[in-house]
């Protein structure tokens, strides 16, 4: 899949510090993620799921993402915020 427009800032605000939103979506959805520029490679039972989560954080990657993530990453597994 890819992400257009391509906007530097809102792909780097999208994978996050070390592709750490990357990883975030990997592990919610037992889905692998590669990217070049704004082109993702997603694999995985679940890696349509992935990519629309992809596309809704790009496009609402113009703030900061930091927040919208938690709150996603905790609407799937609900009790993880007690664990952590």
């Amino acid at each position: 899949m890819k992400l257009d427009p391509v906007d530097n800032q809102r792909l780097a605000r999208l994978c996050g510090a070390l592709d750490e939103n990357l990883r975030q979506i990997e592990s919610a959805l037992d889905v692998t993620i590669a990217r070049r520029g704004a082109k993702f490679t997603v694999r995985g039972e679940h890696a349509q799921r992935a990519a629309q989560a992809l596309e809704h954080f790009y496009d609402r990657a113009g703030g900061d993402l930091t927040r919208r993530f938690r709150a996603w990453f905790y609407s799937l597994m609900p009790g993880i915020e007690d664990l952590l």
